[in-house]
């Protein structure tokens, strides 16, 4: 019996030490300098704001922009490691609810709302769970990336700043049912605007 209790007192103290050890030992908490947010023109964004932020313009003055947008942190499943758009609506037969092997298009139960990316084709509003703005909206935040908050599921950028042309004018045929595009989330028009239209 001594044993047991001696043994179980040792398992409980390196259980402790681990998950101690583990918290003391994590880096320290990251801190990046505060930074304007900017449009596709490089004028600052206001919080209210229906414009589109470009990584680019907010990004790029510090960090190499073209290089860093290219990996796979930043594009978060929505490209291969070559390049190639990776998502898809019919991206897993067995599981159809995820649409890349990446947090952008790949459901987790344990998201902050239990959503999932809205299919890039839907036939109704009621198909529509978490539209791509919606993700860039709320997990953006944890999950940064470039990739997926720039460029469209066709590999069109959101809006094409030489042109001031938003990509859905490029051969969307309805935008209110396109999962990139739409202002439905949870299936309701959301008040808030993903881009002018």
């Amino acid at each position: 019996m001594g044993k047991k209790i001696g043994s179980g007192l040792l398992v409980g103290i390196a259980f402790l030490f681990f998950v101690l050890h583990t918290v003391s030992s994590s880096s320290p908490e990251f801190s990046h300098p505060r930074i304007v947010i900017r449009d596709f023109e490089g004028m600052p964004l206001q919080i209210d704001s229906q414009r589109p932020y470009s990584p680019k313009q907010t990004c790029g003055p510090c960090h190499p922009y073209e290089k860093i947008t290219q990996g796979y942190h930043f594009q978060q499943g929505r490209t291969d490691a070559t390049g190639r758009i990776a998502i898809s609506d019919s991206y897993d037969s067995q599981r159809p609810w995820n649409l890349s092997a990446g947090m952008f298009g790949k459901y987790r139960a344990a998201t902050w709302d239990g959503s999932l990316l809205a299919n890039k084709v839907n036939r109704s509003p009621s198909e529509i769970d978490k539209s791509a703005f919606s993700f860039v909206r709320f997990c953006g935040v944890c999950h940064p990336g470039g990739g997926f908050g720039e460029f469209d599921r066709g590999g069109n950028l959101y809006y094409q700043e030489r042109t001031k042309t938003l990509g859905w004018k490029l051969g969307v045929d309805n935008p209110q049912l396109d999962g990139d595009y739409t202002l439905f989330s949870m299936g309701v028009a959301d008040r808030d605007s993903a881009w002018e239209r």
